[in-house]
Protein backbone atom coordinates (compact mmCIF):
# COMPACT_ATOMS: atom_id res chain seq x y z
CA UNK A 1 0.00 0.00 0.00
CA UNK A 2 1.14 3.68 -0.14
CA UNK A 3 0.34 5.89 2.68
CA UNK A 4 1.09 9.55 3.09
CA UNK A 5 0.88 10.90 6.70
CA UNK A 6 1.09 14.75 7.64
CA UNK A 7 3.32 15.41 4.75
CA UNK A 8 4.79 18.98 3.61
CA UNK A 9 6.98 19.97 0.70
CA UNK A 10 7.99 23.89 0.30
CA UNK A 11 9.70 25.18 -2.77
CA UNK A 12 11.24 28.23 -1.77
CA UNK A 13 9.25 30.48 -0.38
CA UNK A 14 6.04 28.21 -1.40
CA UNK A 15 4.35 25.49 -0.01
CA UNK A 16 3.60 22.93 -2.68
CA UNK A 17 2.05 20.46 -0.40
CA UNK A 18 0.26 21.44 3.15
CA UNK A 19 -0.09 18.98 5.84
CA UNK A 20 -1.14 16.20 3.70
CA UNK A 21 -2.57 12.51 4.20
CA UNK A 22 -4.17 9.92 2.28
CA UNK A 23 -3.79 6.44 1.82
CA UNK A 24 -3.78 4.18 -1.49
CA UNK A 25 -5.04 0.70 -0.84
CA UNK A 26 -4.38 -2.40 -3.59
CA UNK A 27 -6.70 -3.05 -6.17
CA UNK A 28 -8.02 0.66 -5.94
CA UNK A 29 -7.60 3.72 -8.27
CA UNK A 30 -7.12 7.13 -6.69
CA UNK A 31 -7.64 9.98 -9.01
CA UNK A 32 -5.74 13.16 -7.96
CA UNK A 33 -8.32 16.20 -8.86
CA UNK A 34 -7.61 20.39 -8.75
CA UNK A 35 -6.62 23.52 -10.73
CA UNK A 36 -3.13 23.93 -12.47
CA UNK A 37 -0.97 24.54 -9.28
CA UNK A 38 -3.33 22.78 -6.80
CA UNK A 39 -0.12 20.47 -5.68
CA UNK A 40 -0.63 17.49 -7.87
CA UNK A 41 2.56 16.66 -9.49
CA UNK A 42 4.32 17.50 -6.32
CA UNK A 43 2.36 15.29 -4.57
CA UNK A 44 2.99 12.30 -6.98
CA UNK A 45 6.66 13.34 -6.98
CA UNK A 46 6.80 12.72 -3.13
CA UNK A 47 5.26 9.41 -3.60
CA UNK A 48 7.89 8.43 -5.98
CA UNK A 49 10.35 9.05 -3.96
CA UNK A 50 11.78 12.30 -6.42
CA UNK A 51 11.04 14.65 -3.75
CA UNK A 52 11.95 14.37 0.43
CA UNK A 53 9.14 15.51 2.18
CA UNK A 54 10.20 18.61 4.44
CA UNK A 55 8.32 17.11 7.09
CA UNK A 56 5.93 14.37 7.59
CA UNK A 57 6.27 10.64 6.65
CA UNK A 58 5.78 8.52 3.25
CA UNK A 59 5.45 4.80 3.79
CA UNK A 60 5.33 2.33 0.73
CA UNK A 61 4.73 -1.18 1.54
CA UNK A 62 5.11 -0.54 5.54
CA UNK A 63 8.29 0.96 5.09
CA UNK A 64 9.25 4.55 4.74
CA UNK A 65 10.01 5.16 1.24
CA UNK A 66 13.23 6.32 1.33
CA UNK A 67 14.38 3.85 3.59
CA UNK A 68 14.11 1.75 0.22
CA UNK A 69 17.10 0.72 -1.63
CA UNK A 70 16.51 2.33 -4.85
CA UNK A 71 16.54 -0.97 -7.07
CA UNK A 72 13.88 -2.27 -4.41
CA UNK A 73 11.62 0.86 -4.78
CA UNK A 74 11.90 0.40 -8.62
CA UNK A 75 10.60 -3.38 -8.31
CA UNK A 76 7.70 -1.94 -6.43
CA UNK A 77 6.95 1.44 -7.78
CA UNK A 78 6.60 3.04 -11.66
CA UNK A 79 5.73 6.16 -12.34
CA UNK A 80 4.93 7.90 -15.56
CA UNK A 81 5.99 11.62 -15.53
CA UNK A 82 4.20 14.64 -16.91
CA UNK A 83 6.76 15.51 -19.32
CA UNK A 84 9.74 12.87 -20.73
CA UNK A 85 12.60 13.99 -22.52
CA UNK A 86 14.35 11.56 -24.61
CA UNK A 87 16.41 13.19 -27.29
CA UNK A 88 19.03 10.30 -28.08
CA UNK A 89 18.03 7.65 -31.32
CA UNK A 90 16.83 4.89 -29.42
CA UNK A 91 14.57 2.04 -30.77
CA UNK A 92 11.15 1.87 -29.11
CA UNK A 93 11.82 -1.62 -28.08
CA UNK A 94 15.12 0.02 -26.47
CA UNK A 95 13.18 2.39 -24.54
CA UNK A 96 10.45 -0.46 -23.21
CA UNK A 97 13.81 -2.09 -21.91
CA UNK A 98 14.51 0.43 -19.74
CA UNK A 99 11.51 -0.70 -17.67
CA UNK A 100 13.66 -3.60 -17.20
CA UNK A 101 16.86 -2.12 -15.63
CA UNK A 102 15.70 -3.08 -12.41
CA UNK A 103 15.39 -6.98 -12.65
CA UNK A 104 17.65 -9.92 -13.50
CA UNK A 105 15.53 -11.96 -15.19
CA UNK A 106 16.97 -12.46 -18.21
CA UNK A 107 16.66 -10.75 -22.12
CA UNK A 108 14.51 -13.98 -23.24
CA UNK A 109 11.83 -12.97 -20.37
CA UNK A 110 12.57 -8.92 -20.71
CA UNK A 111 11.79 -9.14 -24.44
CA UNK A 112 8.65 -11.11 -23.76
CA UNK A 113 7.37 -7.96 -21.07
CA UNK A 114 8.26 -5.76 -24.16
CA UNK A 115 6.19 -7.44 -26.34
CA UNK A 116 3.12 -8.07 -24.09
CA UNK A 117 3.28 -3.99 -22.96
CA UNK A 118 3.67 -2.96 -26.48
CA UNK A 119 0.74 -4.85 -27.46
CA UNK A 120 -1.44 -3.40 -24.52
CA UNK A 121 -1.21 -0.10 -25.48
CA UNK A 122 -1.47 -0.43 -29.03
CA UNK A 123 2.31 0.07 -30.12
CA UNK A 124 3.82 -3.10 -31.16
CA UNK A 125 4.07 -1.82 -35.06
CA UNK A 126 6.55 0.62 -33.48
CA UNK A 127 9.08 -1.58 -31.77
CA UNK A 128 11.93 -1.03 -34.56
CA UNK A 129 10.88 2.24 -35.04
CA UNK A 130 13.37 5.75 -33.81
CA UNK A 131 11.90 6.84 -30.56
CA UNK A 132 12.68 10.38 -31.49
CA UNK A 133 10.92 9.96 -35.27
CA UNK A 134 7.41 9.20 -33.09
CA UNK A 135 4.19 11.54 -32.85
CA UNK A 136 3.58 13.12 -29.48
CA UNK A 137 0.41 10.72 -28.77
CA UNK A 138 2.87 7.66 -29.77
CA UNK A 139 5.86 8.95 -27.45
CA UNK A 140 2.90 8.71 -24.73
CA UNK A 141 1.94 5.32 -25.15
CA UNK A 142 5.69 3.64 -25.46
CA UNK A 143 6.45 5.71 -22.44
CA UNK A 144 3.53 4.38 -20.93
CA UNK A 145 4.85 0.82 -21.92
CA UNK A 146 8.09 1.36 -20.74
CA UNK A 147 6.66 2.16 -17.09
CA UNK A 148 4.20 -0.95 -17.32
CA UNK A 149 6.96 -3.07 -18.02
CA UNK A 150 8.08 -1.79 -15.22
CA UNK A 151 5.67 -3.03 -12.66
CA UNK A 152 3.69 -6.07 -15.04
CA UNK A 153 4.93 -8.88 -13.39
CA UNK A 154 4.64 -9.42 -9.22
CA UNK A 155 8.11 -9.63 -7.84
CA UNK A 156 9.73 -10.29 -4.55
CA UNK A 157 11.21 -7.45 -2.72
CA UNK A 158 13.49 -8.74 0.32
CA UNK A 159 12.41 -12.54 -0.43
CA UNK A 160 8.44 -11.60 -0.16
CA UNK A 161 5.86 -10.50 -2.55
CA UNK A 162 5.37 -6.77 -2.29
CA UNK A 163 2.25 -4.62 -3.41
CA UNK A 164 3.25 -3.23 -6.85
CA UNK A 165 2.24 0.79 -7.41
CA UNK A 166 1.70 2.66 -10.92
CA UNK A 167 1.80 6.63 -10.76
CA UNK A 168 0.40 8.24 -13.65
CA UNK A 169 1.25 11.90 -14.15
CA UNK A 170 -1.65 13.27 -17.16
CA UNK A 171 -0.93 10.07 -19.06
CA UNK A 172 -3.67 10.62 -21.29
CA UNK A 173 -2.87 14.72 -22.00
CA UNK A 174 -1.46 13.39 -26.03
CA UNK A 175 -3.63 10.54 -26.23
CA UNK A 176 -6.40 10.42 -29.25
CA UNK A 177 -10.12 9.50 -27.48
CA UNK A 178 -9.18 6.08 -29.19
CA UNK A 179 -6.24 5.43 -27.16
CA UNK A 180 -7.45 7.54 -24.34
CA UNK A 181 -10.26 4.77 -23.72
CA UNK A 182 -7.61 2.31 -24.22
CA UNK A 183 -5.71 4.03 -20.99
CA UNK A 184 -8.84 3.69 -19.21
CA UNK A 185 -8.95 -0.21 -19.65
CA UNK A 186 -4.94 -0.51 -18.81
CA UNK A 187 -5.65 1.34 -15.77
CA UNK A 188 -8.35 -0.64 -14.67
CA UNK A 189 -6.98 -3.89 -15.54
CA UNK A 190 -3.70 -3.05 -13.53
CA UNK A 191 -6.29 -2.44 -10.24
CA UNK A 192 -7.73 -5.51 -10.80
CA UNK A 193 -4.16 -7.28 -10.59
CA UNK A 194 -4.06 -5.59 -7.17
CA UNK A 195 -1.64 -2.64 -8.46
CA UNK A 196 -1.71 0.75 -6.01
CA UNK A 197 -2.96 3.12 -9.67
CA UNK A 198 -2.52 6.81 -8.34
CA UNK A 199 -3.11 9.50 -11.17
CA UNK A 200 -3.20 12.94 -11.76
CA UNK A 201 -6.09 13.76 -13.66
CA UNK A 202 -7.45 17.28 -15.49
CA UNK A 203 -10.41 14.84 -17.00
CA UNK A 204 -13.27 14.73 -15.09
CA UNK A 205 -14.73 11.53 -16.67
CA UNK A 206 -11.91 9.74 -17.21
CA UNK A 207 -11.12 10.51 -13.53
CA UNK A 208 -14.91 9.24 -12.27
CA UNK A 209 -14.54 6.49 -15.15
CA UNK A 210 -11.64 4.85 -13.42
CA UNK A 211 -11.57 6.11 -9.98
CA UNK A 212 -12.19 3.93 -6.92
CA UNK A 213 -11.50 7.26 -4.72
CA UNK A 214 -10.99 10.98 -5.92
CA UNK A 215 -8.99 13.45 -3.95
CA UNK A 216 -9.28 17.28 -4.58
CA UNK A 217 -6.52 19.84 -3.95
CA UNK A 218 -6.32 23.18 -3.68
CA UNK A 219 -3.20 24.93 -2.73
CA UNK A 220 -1.01 22.17 -1.74
CA UNK A 221 -4.19 20.76 0.87
CA UNK A 222 -6.52 18.15 0.73
CA UNK A 223 -9.99 20.10 0.39
CA UNK A 224 -12.57 17.06 -0.64
CA UNK A 225 -12.37 13.29 -0.65
CA UNK A 226 -14.73 10.42 -1.88
CA UNK A 227 -15.68 7.94 -4.17
CA UNK A 228 -17.51 9.41 -7.73
CA UNK A 229 -20.83 8.94 -6.09
CA UNK A 230 -20.03 10.95 -3.08
CA UNK A 231 -18.00 13.67 -4.93
CA UNK A 232 -20.65 14.42 -7.35
CA UNK A 233 -22.75 15.65 -4.15
CA UNK A 234 -19.89 17.36 -3.30
CA UNK A 235 -20.17 20.98 -4.15
CA UNK A 236 -16.73 21.67 -3.18
CA UNK A 237 -15.65 20.39 -6.63
CA UNK A 238 -17.56 22.84 -8.83
CA UNK A 239 -16.11 25.72 -6.61
CA UNK A 240 -12.04 24.65 -6.58
CA UNK A 241 -12.46 23.22 -10.55
CA UNK A 242 -14.10 27.09 -10.74
CA UNK A 243 -16.97 25.57 -13.58
CA UNK A 244 -20.91 24.52 -12.93
CA UNK A 245 -21.19 20.96 -13.31
CA UNK A 246 -23.68 18.98 -14.18
CA UNK A 247 -24.15 14.60 -13.72
CA UNK A 248 -25.73 12.48 -15.44
CA UNK A 249 -25.43 8.11 -15.60
CA UNK A 250 -24.09 6.81 -18.27
CA UNK A 251 -26.92 4.18 -20.32
CA UNK A 252 -24.85 1.32 -20.13
CA UNK A 253 -22.44 1.35 -17.90
CA UNK A 254 -24.53 3.45 -15.26
CA UNK A 255 -20.92 5.17 -14.45
CA UNK A 256 -21.54 9.60 -13.82
CA UNK A 257 -20.62 11.16 -16.35
CA UNK A 258 -20.20 15.03 -15.95
CA UNK A 259 -21.37 18.02 -17.92
CA UNK A 260 -20.09 21.44 -17.86
CA UNK A 261 -23.13 23.64 -17.77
Amino acid sequence: MLRVSSASLSSGNILRVKDFNLTCEPGLVTALLGPNGAGKTSLLKLLSGELKADSGELWLNERQIHEWKPIERAKMLACLPQHSTLNFPFTVEEVVLMGRNPYDTGTVNDLEIVRQTLEAVDSWQLVHRNYTELSGGEKQRVQLARVLAQVWQPTKVSGENKNRVLLLDEPSSSLDIAHQQLLQKIVLSMAEQGVVVVMVVHDLNFAFYCASQLVLMSQGQLVAQGTPTEMMQNDLLQTVIGVNLEFIAHPVTGKPVVIFK
